[in-house]
């Protein structure tokens, strides 16, 4: 849960949380933003399936609702699909993998399609 992981921020485990996050379109992200930790960099992505909000959409949502919380705009990135946006999480870590935890969820269809990205 989001609580958690800001508790591995604030007890330096990890200098730094990438969360890969997509949801359902019936979700109630209203309900969610306000839990969302300011201290993460997110990366919005939609799973393959037409239930999905739109990466895009739920970017524009993310992006208003936590910049309206004080998370800085370049904090929050539309990353399309669910393998580009792991893609992109990994790029952002690589600077410091050991100190930075990427967080992926949000739906259980978006760990699904991301979990074979890491089975070699």
């Amino acid at each position: 849960n989001f609580a958690q992981l800001e508790e591995y921020l604030t007890r330096g485990r990890y200098a730094r949380i990438i969360i890969v996050y997509g949801v359902m379109a019936d979700k109630d992200l209203d309900g969610i933003l306000p839990l969302m930790p300011l201290e993460a960099t997110y990366i919005t992505v939609a799973p393959g399936t037409s239930r999905a909000m739109e990466s895009d959409v739920l970017y524009g949502r993310c992006l208003e609702g936590l910049t309206a919380r004080g998370i800085s705009p370049g904090r929050v990135i539309n990353g399309g699909t669910v393998a580009d946006g792991v893609a992109l999480a990994l790029e952002m870590a690589a600077g410091d993998p050991d100190n930075t935890l990427i967080y992926i969820g949000g739906s259980t269809f978006v760990v699904s399609e991301a979990t074979p990205l890491f089975i070699n």
